[in-house]
Parts: C-alpha cells; sequence; structure tokens
C-alpha cells in the first residue's frame, strides 16, 4: 500500500467534481444548440383525465430526435400531475395555450434533475466506497500496529528471559570459579604442610665458606676421611624410612613426595654449587692470565702480595689495580742505544744476532723497552698439539698452555675465547654447550669431574 497518513480518496473526489463541472457544461452548450437549431410549435394542450378537464399538447417539429420526444413526454406528464383534477370545461378553456418555451424549458429541467439526482447517488456511491475503503484502511493499519505491538513484547520478553539466564549461568560460573579456587587454595596449603612435615627433619649437610684455611683442610684429607665424612653426612640427611606391612596407600604417597621434593631440592643445590665452582675457577683463570700479562711488564718497586694456588697479583697503591705505567717516548736513536747498553755493548749485540740465527726466520721480533734488558723467549709446550707455544699465541687456563686456535670447544669444534669458556670433565666447552652436556650428564646420572 502507499503512504498511510496520505488521503487518496480527497483527489479522487476532486477529479469527480471538476469532470462533472465539465459535462455541465458541455450539456448546457449542447442544450443551446439544440434550441436555436430545432423550433418547437404548441397547437394545443388538453387534458385528458376523466375526473377532470382533458389537457392535449400537440407538438408539430420538422426534425425532432427521440430525445426531445422524450423530454416532452415528460413535460407532458408532469403538467397533466399538476393539472388540477377537478377543473371545469369553462375552466380549461378560459386556461391560456402554454408557449414553446416553457415546454422547452420544463423539459430541460426535468432532465436536469434527472441528471442531478443520477449525479447525486454517484456521489453517496462514491462517498460509501471512499468511505469503506477508508474504514478497511484503518483498520488493516490498527491490525498491523496491534501485530507490531505483540511482536514487540514478544522479543522484550525472550530478551528480558536471555538476560536473566545469562545472569543466572554467570553467577553460577562464578560461584564454581570461587569454589575451585578456594578448593586448589586449600589442596596446595595442605600439600605445603605435609612437604613442610615430611622435611622438617632434613638439615643442609653442607658448608659454603670463603676461608681458604678451610678449603685446604678439606683439600687435605685422605679418600678414606673423604668417603667417611660422607657417609656420615649421608646418614644425617636421609634418614630410614619407617615403612612396614601396615603403611597405608596415602601414606606411601606421601612419602614419595616429600622424597620427590627432597630430591628437586637436592638438585637444585647441586646445580647451585656446580654454577658458584664454575664461576670460581673462570675468576681464577681470569685472574691467573691477568697476572701472567702483568709478569711481562717489569716493576721492581711495586709490592706483590702471594697468595695460596693463585700465583701473583699486583696491587698499585697509588693508581688502583693492573694499572700500567705509560711509557716514554723516545727516538730511534736513543732507544738502539740503549738496549745496546743493556745486553752488554757490542758483545751482547753479537749474542743476540747468533741467537736469532740459530732459532730461525720464524721467531717473532722482540719488543724492546729502556727499562728492560732484552730476554729471549720462553718455548712452552701446547697441551692439545704439543708444539711450542710462544707469547703472542699464548693463552694460559687454569694453569696450562694452549694456542689460540686449539682452543676450541668439544662439542662444536670452534675457536673459543677466556670470557665464553667452561670445563666440564677436564674439557674445554663454549658455555651454550657446556650447560647443554652438563645438563645431559645430570639426566644420564653422570657426576661431574673437572
Amino acid at each position: 500500500m502507499g503512504d498511510v497518513g496520505y488521503d487518496h480518496s480527497a483527489d479522487e473526489r476532486a477529479r469527480r467534481r471538476e469532470e462533472r463541472r465539465r459535462r455541465r457544461a458541455e450539456e448546457k452548450e449542447q442544450e443551446e444548440r439544440e434550441l436555436a437549431s430545432s423550433p418547437v410549435r404548441v397547437t394545443s394542450f388538453r387534458s385528458s383525465n376523466k375526473s377532470g378537464p382533458e389537457i392535449e399538447v400537440k407538438l408539430q417539429s420538422n426534425d425532432q430526435s427521440s430525445e426531445e420526444e422524450e423530454s416532452i413526454s415528460n413535460a407532458k406528464s408532469k403538467l397533466l400531475r399538476k393539472a388540477p383534477t377537478r377543473m371545469s370545461r369553462e375552466q380549461s378553456e378560459d386556461k391560456p395555450e402554454l408557449n414553446e418555451a416553457e415546454l422547452k424549458a420544463e423539459a430541460i429541467r426535468l432532465k436536469r434533475e434527472q441528471e442531478n439526482e443520477e449525479r447525486h447517488k454517484e456521489r453517496m456511491e462514491e462517498l460509501r466506497l471512499a468511505k469503506e475503503q477508508g474504514e478497511l484502511q484503518r483498520r488493516e493499519l490498527e491490525e498491523r500496529k496491534e501485530r507490531r505491538r505483540l511482536k514487540q513484547e514478544a522479543e522484550e520478553r525472550r530478551l528480558r528471559q536471555e538476560e536473566e539466564e545469562r545472569q543466572a549461568r554467570e553467577a553460577e560460573d562464578a560461584k564454581k570459579l570461587r569454589e575451585e579456587i578456594q578448593k586448589r587454595r586449600q589442596e596446595a596449603e595442605e600439600r605445603r604442610r605435609n612437604i613442610q612435615n615430611s622435611l622438617s627433619y632434613i638439615r643442609p649437610n653442607y658448608s659454603v665458606t670463603d676461608s681458604v684455611v678451610e678449603a685446604e683442610k678439606e683439600k687435605s684429607m685422605s679418600p678414606e676421611e673423604r668417603a667417611e665424612h660422607k657417609a656420615r653426612a649421608l646418614e644425617e640427611c636421609v634418614p630410614p624410612l619407617d615403612i612396614s606391612a601396615n603403611t597405608s596407600v596415602e601414606n606411601l604417597k606421601e612419602l614419595a613426595l616429600a622424597l620427590q621434593a627432597k630430591l628437586v631440592e637436592l638438585y637444585g643445590v647441586t646445580f647451585d654449587l656446580m654454577k658458584r665452582k664454575q664461576r670460581q675457577e673462570y675468576d681464577l683463570n681470569v685472574l691467573n692470565s691477568r697476572i701472567g700479562d702483568l709478569s711481562k711488564v717489569s716493576a721492581p718497586k711495586k709490592p706483590f702480595v702471594a697468595t695460596i694456588d693463585t700465583g701473583l697479583v699486583s696491587k698499585i697503591k697509588e693508581k688502583g689495580f693492573f694499572v700500567e705505567d705509560k711509557p716514554v717516548k723516545k727516538s730511534f736513536l736513543q732507544e738502539r742505544n740503549e738496549g745496546i747498553a743493556a745486553s752488554g755493548g757490542v758483545q751482547g749485540r753479537l749474542s743476540m744476532f747468533q741467537n736469532k740465527k740459530g732459532r730461525g726466520e720464524d721467531q717473532p721480533d722482540i719488543r724492546r723497552s729502556g727499562r728492560s734488558a732484552w730476554k729471549a723467549p720462553t718455548y712452552d709446550k701446547c697441551c692439545i698439539c704439543d708444539k711450542n707455544v710462544y707469547t703472542l699465541e699464548r693463552l694460559e687456563v687454569a694453569k696450562k698452555l694452549y694456542h689460540k686456535q686449539c682452543f676450541k670447544c668439544e662439542y662444536c669444534k670452534k675457536v673459543t675465547s677466556l670470557s665464553n669458556y667452561a670445563l666440564f670433565n677436564g674439557k674445554i666447552y663454549c658455555k651454550p654447550h657446556q650447560r647443554k652436556v652438563e645438563r645431559e650428564s645430570l639426566q644420564q646420572g653422570i657426576g661431574t669431574k673437572h
């Protein structure tokens, strides 16, 4: 349907009024043309009523149509109805004859009345149809509004019910979640108390100290004393289990959990001690390498402090630790003369060339300093290739000498440096591979030996 608020019947009524106005104008023009074209002459008028005077109307015309005859007959019947029922013959004779214009006007009037009556009937029928159509549209609109209202109410009830169900479901889920969290907390607290009670008798059997004296004391112990000390420590750390035939499954499970927690703790302590030992060995190697570097520089007036199994550590009180003196810039002639004088003059110069010739041309040059005398390089053997190690290609690790190219990781066979190496089972590894090999060995139950 079209728009609900728009009244189409008003346009239809206006169109019909315009059509009726146009039709009346056309009929009026046609009547005027008929009056002008067809003259009517009245000869006599006589009434034929038995109870009254006879009225007769005679119309003469040359050219009359059927419509004019019908209108004239209607006029005659009208005149007969209007004529007095009781009229004497004298009165009828005295009645003047009707002229043509009055008859024609009466016929036209009757025709117009009939047309108006027909138009009135049509108008009333149109109004009735329009009213019925408007009533039908109104009822349809009300029914549509009612259906829309019922649909909205049903949708609101459905949404409200879904919202209530969702809120109830969320409240139930939240309640279950809180209960589950509370249950898990209680179980975790109970497990923690059980483990704490089962491990209450465990005491640490190790003692980590930085004292060098105690370290030396433990180092000086014989193998039998070490084995006896280890047995006593195991007896103190691992008491016998109280298990019998009457022990329940729950008690066995608790003992198993306690032993597992104890094993995890011991593995953690072992790993921490191993990492600490590796770090101490690394620091020891770095200090030894620094001692080796400082031993190459002559500093006769600087004090040295001897330590246990660590070599000599130079300490400069004025400028801090491991600070080298800045060399004095000298000319080439001054440096050559001082070198010759320090080597014993011409005789020392000759012996230097002889030693160089005997060693061969592959020996690197020895740098000269204004403060130190000429010294022949020492020939040490590499622990891997068993060849001579010179100063420029020398690495000292754990009191052992290596070539820089021989200092490789046993896992990836790549050259490593002092800052990225680690020892495991007497072998050299880079730190990532050392950790990997260590984890594999711990999983296989192999002990570590350095």
